[in-house]
């Protein structure tokens, strides 16, 4: 187990959001990770993760983003959804001033996934490369024309209503005492609002093209049996992807977190692995 200590505080950002973020730095890293949680969960539960790229000599900072967390904001909510690259924007300047002259690299899981896409296709500059675990490029059930009617018409009107997000906990991993912190974790919030669901629409139908604009070096890892974030989706989208330097691994009955399944050392070494050979 490498030496490693973890800083915890918070960050000023736009409109008097404050932002939660812990960072796991280790002596003479070779590598630095951004670490992006997913929708309705919290960077706290990526300890272990964090743990395991510290092994391998790669300091991680992980940030709650707004509405998530630890971290201010309507549960849930963004007005747009690019309000979210403005503490992406703050937690990147970080880690580069804390890690000068090592490779820096974006990873995200699910909604931090799909925000990590986004981001890096817009803003690459500064990252070595961008890994991302079962990135919610599509909704793993389709939503019913009624629901998606009705939240358009809400956004509009009460943009900040919150909807139930109707995750099953039993669909985020095969591993039952996961599924049990998962669903008892007060930091885990239960609900949407109506404006982040027509955002979200919004930028997945717009991936084909800033997939286009990606030549970021890519590790996508995706879970098979994900009922949640569309296999189907990720697959699409990866074919779409200008990077040259891109490799794609899906795993056969994992749910939607592979990275907290009970073979979760597979997709782990594997993530490490591609790291590795990209510093």
């Amino acid at each position: 187990m490498a030496i490693r200590t973890t800083e915890r505080g918070t960050f000023s950002g736009p409109m008097g959001l404050s932002f939660y973020f812990e960072h796991d730095v280790v002596p003479d890293h070779r590598g630095a990770v951004l670490l992006l949680h997913g929708y309705a969960e919290h960077c706290g539960r990526y300890g272990d993760v964090a743990e395991r790229l510290a092994d391998a000599g790669f300091s991680t900072l992980r940030i709650d983003y707004r509405g998530h967390g630890r971290s201010t904001g309507v549960r849930g909510h963004c007005y747009r959804f690019e309000d979210y690259f403005d503490e992406l924007r703050l937690a990147r300047d970080r880690l580069f001033a804390a890690s000068p002259g090592v490779p820096c690299f974006l990873v995200g899981h699910s909604h931090g996934g799909l925000l990590s896409l986004t981001f890096a296709a817009q803003e690459p500059l500064g990252f070595t490369g961008l890994a991302l675990s079962s990135p919610f490029l599509g909704f793993g059930l389709e939503v019913p024309g009624w629901k998606a009617m009705a939240g358009r018409a809400l956004s509009r009107i009460v943009p900040t209503l919150a909807l139930p997000a109707d995750i099953d906990p039993s669909v985020v991993s095969h591993d039952a005492e996961v599924v049990r912190a998962y669903a008892s974790d007060p930091l885990c919030s239960k609900n949407a609002t109506a404006r982040w669901f027509t955002e979200v629409l919004r930028v997945q139908s717009e991936l084909p093209a800033r997939a286009r604009a990606l030549t970021l070096p890519i590790l996508v890892q995706q879970a098979a049996d994900d009922r949640l974030a569309s296999p189907a989706a990720t697959r699409r989208i990866f074919a779409e992807l200008a990077s040259k330097d891109r490799t794609y691994t899906e795993y056969e009955g994992f749910f939607h977190e592979i990275w907290f399944e009970i073979e979760r050392e597979r997709p782990l070494k594997e993530l490490v692995e591609w790291l590795g050979r990209h510093v």
